[in-house]
């Protein structure tokens, strides 16, 4: 046995620390997101719990659904609550107590992966039914929710063992979601109803923490200086697709605490300055987590194997070790080929549903 606890002469997962990254960056957007979403569900639960009240009236999707009573949006809520909390359980508890005092740790793999998809099927069916009972409820935050979940049910099953592969993919698909999101925002704001009214918003709000006014400012400067905001999300999310197509984790990184910056940022313009809703700045400060999290630090890719000959060859694990990095570097095609049909399926998945909420009101 050598010092990393697998046998001599052969590379282990074990032996290749980074590789446990992608499992404990899956945990935690699992946990970030349940507990995020549970805040975002409490924070606008008017929507979410009708009241006899007309204050937000239902309004379903389909005609049948027009006399449905109250009580069949507060039981989907509760299971949708109750199903996110699950989720975060499943992955901040590494163990289940009864299976860890018997040892059997394949049983215990096999029970987490099961409760989370069922978890993750709670979530997907019960938000699918709050939507279908009233579009109020189609939020992006909620449908970003919905995709995720349906990542969760699909991909869950390599998440609670030493096979990253499962995690790896799963993580793959939630960087591309959430670098689409950045090119569809930024691409929507590009528009004349932005730059005269909510750009100029933003742009006064911040003229205002810089102490100065810009009503002093020409009119078209003003213009082009609301530009910049889209623009600077636009150029964001290509350095964040470049760097995530290029596998280049260190500049990937820089890009990632550039997000993290900018939705910090829009919590302090939102919240302090304009005083917008609770429910946009919790989705901001999702966000910022978000990017820490699937941007931040070393990358889970096959290009890192190359990192590992040195320290594995004092083990005389040096052959196996290039061994690897060879048969990375052969399926290096291959995984170019995965990562650009997972991005065109992410924009063409995320037309689809633009597409929807535009169609089914008709």
């Amino acid at each position: 046995m050598n010092r990393m606890g697998g046998p001599q002469g052969l590379v282990t997962n074990d032996t290749v620390p980074f590789r446990h990254t992608a499992p404990f960056r899956h945990r935690a957007v699992l946990v970030w997101m349940a507990l995020t979403n549970l805040l975002l569900i409490v924070a606008t639960w008017r929507l979410w719990w009708p009241l006899p009240s007309t204050e937000f009236p239902a309004v379903p999707i389909l005609a049948i659904l027009q006399s449905a009573p109250r009580w069949w949006s507060q039981c989907c809520t509760l299971v949708c609550m109750a199903s996110l909390s699950g989720i975060a359980y499943l992955a901040w508890v590494r163990r289940s107590p009864l299976n860890a005092a018997n040892g059997n740790l394949g049983e215990q793999r096999g029970w987490r992966t099961s409760a989370l998809r069922m978890a993750a099927a709670g979530v997907l069916l019960s938000g699918l039914m709050l939507v279908a009972l009233s579009q109020h409820r189609f939020q992006p935050w909620f449908y970003q929710l919905l995709i995720f979940s349906s990542i969760w049910l699909l991909g869950g099953s390599g998440l609670f063992d030493r096979r990253t592969d499962c995690s790896i993919s799963a993580l793959w698909w939630l960087q591309a979601i959430i670098i689409s999101v950045y090119f569809y925002s930024s691409l929507g704001k590009l528009d004349f109803q932005f730059l005269h009214t909510v750009g100029q918003q933003f742009l006064g709000a911040i003229f205002s923490l810089l102490g100065a006014d810009v009503g002093r400012v020409d009119w078209t400067l003003r213009l082009v200086l609301a530009a910049l905001l889209p623009l600077g999300e636009l150029c964001l999310a290509v350095a964040l697709l470049f760097c995530w197509l290029l596998r280049r984790s260190r500049l990937l990184g820089w890009c990632g605490l550039t997000a993290v910056l900018f939705h910090l940022s829009l919590v302090l313009i939102l919240g302090y300055q304009l005083q917008h809703s609770l429910g946009v700045v919790l989705w901001n400060v999702q966000f910022a987590g978000l990017a820490l999290i699937l941007f931040v630090g070393r990358q889970h890719d096959s290009h890192a194997l190359a990192g590992v000959d040195e320290g594995l060859a004092s083990d005389g694990l040096g052959q196996s070790a290039v061994a690897a990095k060879n048969e990375a570097a052969v399926a290096d095609g291959r995984w170019w080929g995965s990562r650009l049909v997972k991005l065109g399926l992410t924009e063409l998945g995320i037309a689809a549903i633009s597409l929807a909420v535009i169609i089914l009101p008709l």
